[in-house]
């Protein structure tokens, strides 16, 4: 392979690895909405505020606890939308209460994957359309490498 190439090769194949992940995301989000429902109770819920400099984002840590397929399940998810801002960490990790009694969504081929707050956000799609577009410019860019050669 010629070596001005591998950069545009490099970033097609990042950008084919993200699209493959976050599309795998989208599609289970959709499909939480359709699981069927039990009764939880929340164990633990806190707020981190993450360190910019170390690359930490702010985060909301909700655990829970849920019953079903005959056993007793642990849970973290609260929802597919992903990384935090501070202030929706915050309102998130506020929302939930040790003790509190919620509803977890579950999937019933799967029972230890299950969700707090089920379905697409936008941030979900904006995602899919973000890791698009680094395969796109890295199509693009093999391609017109190609073809001048």
């Amino acid at each position: 392979m010629a070596p001005e190439i591998t950069p545009a090769v490099t970033l097609t194949a990042f950008g084919l690895g993200m699209t493959s992940y976050q599309v795998l995301l989208l599609l289970r989000a959709l499909a939480s909405r359709r699981w069927p429902r039990t009764t939880g109770r929340i164990q633990s819920s806190y707020f981190v505020p993450g360190t910019p400099k170390s690359g930490d984002f702010p985060s909301a840590v909700v655990q829970y606890k849920y019953k079903v397929a005959g056993g007793r399940r642990h849970g973290n998810l609260v929802g597919w939308n992903g990384g935090f801002t501070r202030r929706s960490a915050r309102r998130t990790s506020d929302r939930y209460n040790p003790g509190q009694v919620v509803t977890v969504w579950y999937d019933l081929r799967h029972p230890e994957r299950a969700v707090l707050e089920p379905g697409a956000t936008l941030a979900s799609w904006m995602r899919v359309v973000f890791a698009l577009a680094f395969l796109l410019v890295g199509l693009v860019w093999a391609v017109s490498i190609v073809r001048a050669t």
